[in-house]
């Protein structure tokens, strides 16, 4: 199943700052232009538009929807839309409460947040933010320290606060702006005095009253020095809460809200994971988990947007008694209010409460309430509980959490077995991709393309609607300047290529970087496949006629090869999807067809389809056909689109005399096991294989080196104890001429002029020199290659040195340091095989 999800809060500060730039007062949710925004007709436009341009490939079935779409979440939309029922069922159960608490509110937004939405961003001294709402620059990063007078006494008490304007006594206690007093207080039954509002000023505050908070700060602060008071104003690092959607600085305030009991569930979700029936994949998130369960604070559920599920809970009362009750309607609350109102349904007075639940509240209940719930359809008995849950790790402590506990609660079942995180998205060079760095790449734009022109106008855009600032715009153009110039924009790749490319990086990493000029490499790789099929077409047009069999005694030398390499990518291929390593299944899968299939083995059988003996092109035509419909069986769940395209397009027999796949009654492609080709390992032939095409590439190597054009075709002079790769290349000589591009193989010298290089201890190769200037070649390119070893010499040196740095191994993330040993290992090769060339 899969869920867009937008958040409320990210969508009413687009809303706000679109509604209300030209004004500075404040705007009440009725102000909203809310029919422009009515969620049901936001949900069918985006999927009727996003269908239309391709962005989702839905298999179409007469049973049931397999596509589901929150995007937010509406209202009055459907079966998927089941918060009301939820929030109901808690409350009855006595799980949901209303209380006065603490907490975390944004004065842009007028609501609260939760801890998710909030960066604690580190301040190392004094410095100067802006703040909504202030003309200038608030200071912060100071501690001031400030004495109390003790009556009736010349001695006086030192006290030191980063916030004086919410001081309250000598004990420095702020339980109504303070996380950590707010527990203290609460363990000493402390009152808990407010001095700040949900506008950001002052209050219970004496002539302090209405002021706004930092302004009253800088008064306080010169009063209390005035009067001899104030001791000291000092650097001090600190931490200092900031709204992540809107960028405002987060007050802490005491606000009657709806609650989530979470104690009782978190020990479950506790022990699920402890006795493994819930599997937290990389294992290292565990403690995480197990940190956030442990957490005995109850979960806010309430928000005051303009956007979102209105809790469905009436204030009903009768003179001054009133009671709180969870309802679907009003008719429903003043019947279940008059059992405890004891009156009349008619005689009470109700008003709903016009807050909406947090996001991940209505997100927390996706895995059943999409099937069914709760009504006991044969959806939710067929696929609840879900296998697997594939998200971000940034948010396994909010949306994971929440489904868990809540799919527990209301369904008394795990709502899936498996949890799966993968890494945040960063750019090319493992930057996180963000506004204020404005690296952000929109996938759209890679599936499309864009130019330089548009990637301007859209970031301008951005910053005339106030989605961006004048400094998030500068940095987005800086940054699409530096890294898309040279292609002019983003070059379209298309939704497999995107897939594929982030699937290729490690996602259990805790960072994965998208690089686009990867991502059009492998649209390439698409253009290779389509070309693959092409020249099968083309191949099968030459076969005659036959009447004889054709068995697996007719297999040549490189069928049986390729067969071997595809029985262990099939193995590979499944082993690690098990395992969720995607990237060494996409690395087997594309090093099999590129690197392989196409580079190697259609180059083979160019020859045999030409040959006399027709048994040759019949055994590669069966070859050709199981292996590329093998292959792209194992690619499908990468690449959708191509793979749905091209595999009926496969030139094929009716019965393949290797494996033939039987899916003609089911929607979908039967995907490769293990088993059905595991016969096809041959590691001899693998091996022999590999050492004639280490000859190849050497010939090639040689030819690049010393510029040798594939117009020219030079002769090949083998020396060589190794009997059998002799033999090897002598069998498949027109094979091995046609990747090499050469005229002819020779096994003893003559007198032309060669340049002559070691493929191992028991095997020489020689290239022949064309032309009458082969001496200066020859210097000339050996010249060439002693200034490439000396340069990768100084690079390994330098990195090895660095390496070694207990600075480098104390401070460097271990997945940095990963990286860069991995970009070691790769020099050294390459400096091996550039030794080897002189």
């Amino acid at each position: 199943m899969i869920a867009f999800h937008q958040n409320y809060l990210a969508l009413q500060l687009r809303l706000h700052k679109r509604f209300i730039s030209s004004t500075t007062r404040t705007i009440l949710k009725d102000e909203l232009p809310s029919p422009a925004y009515k969620p049901e007709v936001v949900e069918r436009n985006n999927y009727e538009k996003w269908e239309e341009e391709g962005r989702f490939k839905a298999k179409v079935s007469t049973e049931k929807p397999t596509f589901s779409m929150v995007l937010p979440p509406p209202n009055v939309t459907g079966k998927l839309h089941l918060v009301n029922t939820a929030f109901i069922r808690l409350f009855e159960k006595g799980l949901i409460y209303r209380k006065k608490a603490l907490v975390n509110w944004c004065n842009a937004l007028k609501s609260t947040v939760s801890d998710i939405e909030v960066e604690n961003v580190a301040i190392k001294g004094p410095t100067e933010l802006t703040v909504a709402g202030y003309e200038g620059p608030v200071k912060f990063g100071q501690i001031y320290e400030f004495s109390y007078k003790v009556c009736d006494s010349g001695e006086e008490i030192v006290v030191a606060t980063t916030m004086p304007e919410t001081m309250l006594g000598a004990v420095k206690i702020t339980p109504g702006h303070s996380k950590v007093d707010y527990d203290i207080a609460k363990q000493h039954h402390l009152p808990l005095v407010q001095v700040l509002d949900e506008e950001g000023c002052m209050v219970n505050s004496g002539n302090f009253n209405k002021l706004k908070r930092y302004d009253c700060r800088k008064i306080l602060v010169e009063k209390l020095d005035e009067m001899g008071l104030l001791k000291k104003i000092s650097p001090h690092e600190m931490s200092l809460p900031i709204c992540s959607r809107s960028g405002d600085v987060i007050n802490h305030i005491p606000k009657e809200q709806w609650f989530l009991s979470c104690t009782d569930l978190n020990e479950k979700a506790a022990e699920l994971v402890r006795n493994g029936k819930l599997k937290i994949l990389p294992e290292k998130f565990v403690n995480y988990w197990l940190n956030w369960t442990g957490d005995d604070r109850d979960w806010c559920i309430s928000r005051q947007l303009w956007w979102g599920h209105q809790i469905p809970a009436y204030k009903c009362s009768v003179g001054k008694e009133f009671i709180w009750i969870a309802a679907t309607d009003e008719t429903e609350a003043k019947f279940e209010a008059s059992k405890f109102l004891r009156t009349l349904p008619e005689e009470i007075i109700v008003e709903r409460d016009s807050d909406v639940l947090d996001t991940w509240f209505s997100s927390g209940i996706y895995p059943f309430s999409s099937l069914g719930w709760p009504d006991n359809t044969r959806d939710l008995n067929n696929y609840y509980p879900l296998s697997l849950m594939a998200t971000g790790h940034d948010i396994l402590g909010f949306w994971v959490h929440r489904m868990v506990i809540l799919g527990l609660q209301l369904t008394e079942r795990l709502p899936f077995e498996n949890v799966l995180l993968h890494g945040i998205i960063c750019d090319n060079k493992g930057a996180k991709m963000s506004k204020s760095k404005g690296n952000v790449i929109d996938p759209i734009d890679v599936i499309d393309g864009i130019s330089m022109q548009g990637l301007q106008e859209k970031s301008q855009d951005l910053f005339r609607t106030g989605i961006l600032t004048k400094n998030e715009l500068d940095r987005a153009l800086a940054y699409h300047k530096s890294n898309f110039f040279n292609t002019n924009g983003i070059p379209d790749c298309g939704v497999d290529a995107l897939r594929f490319t982030l699937l290729s990086q490690d996602i259990k990493s805790h960072f994965v970087n998208f690089d686009v000029a990867m991502c059009h490499s492998n649209k390439l790789f698409c253009n290779k496949i389509w070309q693959s099929v092409k020249y099968m077409q083309l191949s099968y047009s030459k076969l005659k006629s036959t009447n004889d069999e054709i068995t697996h005694d007719d297999l040549t030398y490189f069928d049986k090869w390729i067969l071997s390499r595809l029985a262990k990518m099939v193995e590979k291929v499944n082993t690690s999807m098990d395992e969720y390593d995607f990237h060494l299944a996409t690395k087997a899968i594309r090093t099999l067809i590129y690197n392989e299939f196409c580079d190697v083995y259609l180059e083979a059988t160019k020859p045999g389809f030409d040959s006399e003996n027709f048994k040759i092109g019949y055994s590669h035509a069966h070859t050709l056909s199981v292996v590329l419909n093998t292959a792209l069986r194992c690619l499908a769940p990468y690449m959708i689109y191509i793979t749905e395209e091209v595999i009926p397009k496969i030139p094929s027999f009716e019965t393949n005399i290797i494996h033939n796949f039987n899916d003609n009654h089911i929607m979908y492609f039967d995907f490769p096991k293990i088993k059905d080709f595991k016969i096809w390992k041959d590691d001899e032939t693998e091996k022999r294989v590999e050492k004639v095409l280490s000859s190849v590439n050497l010939v090639r190597e040689l030819k690049g080196l010393y510029n040798i054009s594939n117009k020219l075709r030079p002769n090949i002079v083998i020396c060589s104890k190794d009997n059998d790769f002799v033999t090897d290349v002598k069998d498949n000589k027109n094979i091995v001429l046609n990747l090499m591009r050469c005229s002819d193989l020779l096994f003893e010298t003559d007198d032309r002029k060669y340049v002559t290089c070691l493929l191992d201890n028991n095997t020489e190769i020689s290239v022949e020199m064309m032309g009458n200037d082969a001496e200066n070649a020859i210097l000339a390119a050996r010249s060439k290659l002693q200034k490439k070893i000396r340069k990768l010499e100084d690079s390994l040196s330098k990195m090895e040195a660095k390496l070694s740095s207990n600075k480098y191994l104390e401070n460097a993330p271990e997945w940095i340091q990963l990286i860069e040993i991995e970009k070691m290992i790769t020099k050294r090769k390459e400096l091996e095989q550039l030794q080897r060339l002189i």
